[in-house]
């Protein structure tokens, strides 16, 4: 009996202790668009909506009022992956359909006690990573569909589109105009570890974001459209996009992007300036949900490297024979955070070794400063996203 009164008293402390956890109460909108007469799939779509934004608010107060919160906009996307998991309860106080949008308004008490922790734990893993280096090479062709001309054009509407996002979010974006003439980008061509290391060491890129876009200019009829008094006052454009994230440490892929870009319903039987302008408000339309993807690549990179190490190249120089090599790799093998290394190269008293680090190029030369290795100082003479130059005197 002594047992169960235990029990019972244990979980009414228990349930006294989640009851007195700190809630905040939002109320907020969402809104979705009713696909195929869908009417509940665009009504959970926008409470889901709405519920974010309700943690957005909680959220956003606490990541904003830190000065020296690194990149706010991935400490907020690493916080909000977990958005259900804040909210203690909701009432949903509207819900309304307005011509074919879903409008949903959600009452929902955020805890705040995880909340606090994750945002605290983002906050630790993005200043980590600091300021990250990112670089677009994106390959867009427009392909006049229109009165069967076939013609093909290059464009770089989603490049331009996606760096300015990224620039805005806190990223260091490097311009891809070094590319020209320096790294063969033909179209439909793989692109592996070589590729990516070559962009890295050339552009200082830690990522990169490669791939294609088509936007295909079709003929206004083709899509229920015809032109007015004779002259064309609709350009409709499709297309798709297959982007792919890299990481340039490793040239590994770290994720793929992939849709189709498609007009606003709204929008497709009101006069346009011409393909190029549509284009553009396309992909401006679609721009967030690639952008979210490729962070949310970005972010689980982050998280795997932090628990896993990074995987990038030291070149050791003044490395007089094999034997010297082998007492270099031993001490190295010893630094804090080394969790592995092997020979890639060694040749002309130069050694080339692959590590895996807990930390970046740069941690691991600070790692680095005032050490030596058999009474030869060591002196790191360059750092790279995916590299790191020492040498021995």
């Amino acid at each position: 009996m002594k047992t169960l009164k235990w029990s019972v008293s244990s979980l009414l402390l228990a349930m006294a202790a989640f009851a007195a956890e700190p809630v905040v109460t939002k109320e907020a909108t969402g809104e979705a668009a009713i696909v195929g007469s869908d009417e509940q799939k665009a009504f959970e779509k926008a409470k889901d909506a709405a519920l974010r934004l309700a943690v957005e608010q909680v959220a956003g107060v606490q990541i904003d009022a830190d000065s020296a919160t690194v990149n706010s906009v991935l400490v907020r996307d690493a916080v909000y992956a977990n958005t259900t998991g804040y909210v203690k309860k909701y009432d949903v106080v509207s819900k309304k359909k307005e011509k074919n949008v879903m409008i949903v308004t959600v009452r929902a008490d955020i805890g705040t006690a995880e909340l606090d922790k994750d945002i605290a734990a983002a906050k630790a893993l993005i200043k980590r990573f600091g300021r990250p280096s990112i670089i677009f090479l994106i390959q867009e062709q427009a392909i006049q569909v229109v009165a069967d001309k076939g013609a093909v054009t290059t464009s770089d509407h989603t490049g331009v589109i996606l760096s300015n996002a990224f620039k805005a979010d806190g990223w260091d974006v490097k311009d891809a105009a070094f590319a020209n003439g320096k790294v063969k980008l033909a179209a439909g061509a793989t692109f592996g570890a070589a590729e990516a290391k070559e962009v890295g060491d050339i552009s200082k890129a830690a990522y990169i974001v490669y791939g294609n876009v088509i936007i295909r200019h079709q003929d206004p009829g083709s899509m229920g459209a015809s032109p007015s008094d004779g002259k064309q006052v609709f350009f409709p454009v499709t297309g798709e996009y297959d982007l792919t994230l890299f990481a340039t440490a490793s040239g590994s892929v770290i994720s793929k992007v992939s849709g189709k870009l498609t007009m606003d319903p709204n929008i497709s039987r009101k006069a346009t300036l011409s393909y190029e302008r549509t284009a553009m408000e396309v992909i401006e339309r679609q721009k967030k949900e690639i952008v979210d993807s490729i962070r949310k690549g970005a972010l689980e990179f982050f998280r795997n490297n932090q628990m896993n190490g990074s995987s990038f190249v030291v070149n050791v120089a003044n490395v007089a024979d094999f034997a010297f090599a082998k007492k270099v790799k031993a001490s190295l093998q010893n630094i804090k955070g080394m969790k592995e290394l092997q020979q890639e190269d060694f040749k002309s008293n130069k050694l080339q070794l692959k590590v895996t680090y807990l930390g970046t190029p740069s941690d691991l030369a600070d790692a680095l400063e005032n050490t030596s290795i058999d009474k030869k100082k060591v002196s790191v003479t360059g750092v790279t996203a995916n590299s790191l130059d020492m040498g021995l005197k």
